[in-house]
C-alpha cells in the first residue's frame, strides 16, 4: 500500500473553491462576508465585491432568503435549511458549518449553497428513467419480440407456395391484414412471416388475444389509461398496447371476440391514427400497422350484428386465407417429419414413421389442422418405447389406427367426450364465446384453448341451438 503525504501549506484553496460546482460563502465571527466563489456569484447574479465586507444582515431579504450564518455563530453548530436566491430564483439547500479557533470559539462560518434546480432537474430524469423502465416492463408482458423465426411454416404443396409468394407482396406495405382460416392452420405463423418480411420488422410486433382479456380489461389494455382515472387504477397509469407499438405491428387474434363499444374505437384508432387513453384529454398520435385473425365468419357475424361492417373493411384491406390441412394434402408427410424430428429431440428418442403410417395420416380429415398432427405426434412418441404406434384418437366418432388391437375407451376419451359436447352447447346457447365461457364459469382463454384443442370451430356454433 503506497502512502502519499501531502503539504498544505503549499495547496491553493482558494484555487480548489472556484473549481467547486456549490456556491460557497465564508463570513467571519461577527458575520461579515469575507469571500465568495464564482459559483456563489453566478447562483446569486450579483458581482463579487457586491457581496464581499458586508453583513450577513444586511444581504438577507435583498440578495437571499434564509441564511443560516448568524444561526451558525450563535449555536455553533451545523445547521441545514433550505434557502432562496432573489435575481435568478434559485432555490438552493443551504449547509452552514462553524469553524473554531484554539479555543473553542467561532472563528468563521462556511456556508455551502447547492441549486436545487439541478437536484429538480435530475429527480425528472430519474422519473423518466423509472416510466421508461414501467414501460418496458409493460412491453414483456406481451410478446413483444422481433426475433419471430424459431418456427418456421413447413410447405411443399403449390398450394402454400402461391400463398408465400403472395405473403412476399403484401409484407412490403403498410395497409391492413385480415387473415382467415379454420382454427389450428398457423394463422399467427403467417402474422409472424408478414412481420418479419416488412419494412417494420425492427420494431415492436405484439400479439394480443381478443377473446382471452376479460371485457373490462381489454380497453385498457389497448388503449392506456392516465393515472387515477379509475378506482384501482395504476397511480403511475398505464400504457397500452398501441402506444407500446408505434413504429412498429399489432397482431389482434381472435378479432370476432372484440366488444361492439371496442370496436368502434379501434375504427376509430385505423382512421385517424392516433388514441386516447382511458381518462385522457389528449390525443396521441401512433404509427401502428394491423394484423387481425380470425376462425370466424365475419360476414355472418355482420349480419347478426356482432361486428361492424366499417371495420370490417378496415380491417380487411389486404384479406390471406390460410388452407387448412386436408387442403393441402401433399404438407402432411412433411409437416409430420417436422414433429417428429422436434419430439424425438425433446424426448431423447429415435422413433420413425412407416408408409402405412403416413398413409393413415393423410385418410384422416385433420378437423383441428396443424395443431391437431403435432399433437398426435407429439403423443406418438411419448407413448412409445420402441417402434410400435398405438392408436391415437382424434374425433370421438374416429381413431387413425397404427398398428392397434384394442378399443377400450378410457377416462380420457369419456371426459373428452363430454367437454367437447358440454362446449358446443353452451356455445350453441350464446352469441360470443366470453357469454359461453362465463356461463361455463371458467375464463374465455380457457375455453378457446380446450375449443382449439377438440378442433372445435367456435363460430359455426355460436347462436345455433342445437335442440
Amino acid at each position: 500500500m503506497v502512502k502519499i503525504s501531502l503539504d498544505f501549506k503549499n495547496v491553493d484553496f482558494e484555487k480548489i473553491c472556484e473549481n467547486v460546482f456549490d456556491g460557497i460563502f465564508v463570513a467571519d465571527k461577527n458575520g461579515n462576508a469575507i469571500y465568495i466563489n464564482s459559483s456563489y456569484a453566478n447562483y446569486a447574479g450579483t458581482p463579487r465585491e457586491e457581496i464581499v465586507g458586508k453583513n450577513i444582515k444586511e444581504l438577507d431579504g435583498v440578495l437571499y432568503r434564509g441564511s443560516v450564518g448568524l444561526d451558525v455563530i450563535r449555536k455553533k453548530d451545523r445547521i441545514d435549511s433550505i434557502g432562496y436566491l432573489f435575481k435568478n430564483k434559485i432555490p438552493v439547500l443551504v449547509t452552514g458549518v462553524p469553524v473554531f479557533d484554539e479555543a473553542g470559539n467561532v472563528e468563521m462560518v462556511v456556508i455551502s449553497n447547492r441549486n436545487l434546480t439541478e437536484l429538480d432537474k435530475l429527480k425528472r430524469d430519474l422519473e423518466e428513467i423509472k416510466i421508461s423502465l414501467n414501460k418496458n416492463k409493460e412491453s414483456l408482458s406481451y410478446i413483444i419480440n422481433k426475433d419471430v423465426s424459431s418456427k418456421k411454416i413447413i410447405f411443399s404443396s403449390n398450394k402454400m407456395k402461391k400463398l408465400i409468394a403472395y405473403l412476399d407482396e403484401i409484407a412490403k406495405t403498410d395497409a391492413s391484414v385480415l387473415i382467415t382460416g379454420e382454427t389450428g392452420t398457423g394463422k399467427e405463423l403467417i402474422a409472424n412471416y408478414i412481420f418479419q418480411n416488412s419494412s417494420r420488422k425492427n420494431g415492436p410486433f405484439i400479439k394480443i388475444n381478443c377473446a382471452t382479456i376479460p371485457g373490462n380489461l381489454i380497453e385498457s389494455e389497448l388503449f392506456g389509461y392516465e393515472p387515477g382515472s379509475f378506482t384501482g387504477a395504476s397511480k403511475n397509469g398505464k400504457t397500452g398496447i398501441f402506444e407500446l407499438a408505434n413504429k412498429g405491428t399489432i397482431l389482434l387474434d381472435e378479432i370476432g371476440e372484440l366488444p361492439l363499444k371496442l370496436q368502434s374505437k379501434l375504427l376509430r384508432v385505423l382512421q385517424e391514427k392516433e388514441i386516447f387513453k382511458i381518462g385522457g384529454q389528449k390525443p396521441i398520435p401512433i404509427d401502428v400497422r394491423i394484423l387481425s385473425a380470425t376462425n370466424s365468419d365475419l360476414v355472418k357475424e355482420i349480419n347478426n350484428g356482432r361486428f361492424r361492417e366499417d371495420l370490417y373493411y378496415r380491417l380487411n384491406v389486404i384479406p390471406t386465407y390460410v388452407p387448412s390441412l386436408k387442403e393441402r394434402p401433399d404438407d402432411i408427410r412433411l409437416l409430420a417429419d417436422h414433429f417428429l424430428y422436434i419430439y424425438n429431440k425433446k424426448y431423447d428418442k429415435s422413433l420413425t414413421l412407416e408408409d402405412t403410417h403416413y398413409k393413415a395420416l393423410e385418410e384422416y380429415d385433420w378437423p383441428g389442422n396443424i395443431r391437431e398432427l403435432e399433437s398426435v405426434i407429439e403423443r406418438l412418441v411419448v407413448t412409445n418405447k420402441r417402434l410400435r404406434y398405438s392408436s391415437i384418437s382424434f374425433e370421438r366418432s374416429k381413431k387413425i389406427n397404427l398398428n392397434s388391437n384394442s378399443d377400450e375407451e378410457s377416462y380420457e376419451d369419456a371426459l373428452e367426450y363430454f367437454e367437447k359436447n358440454l362446449f358446443k352447447s353452451k356455445l350453441s346457447k350464446h352469441n360470443s364465446l366470453r357469454q359461453a365461457a362465463k356461463s361455463l364459469k371458467i375464463s374465455p382463454s380457457t375455453l378457446s384453448v380446450k375449443c382449439k384443442k377438440y378442433g372445435i370451430v367456435v363460430h359455426e356454433f355460436l347462436g345455433k341451438d342445437l335442440k
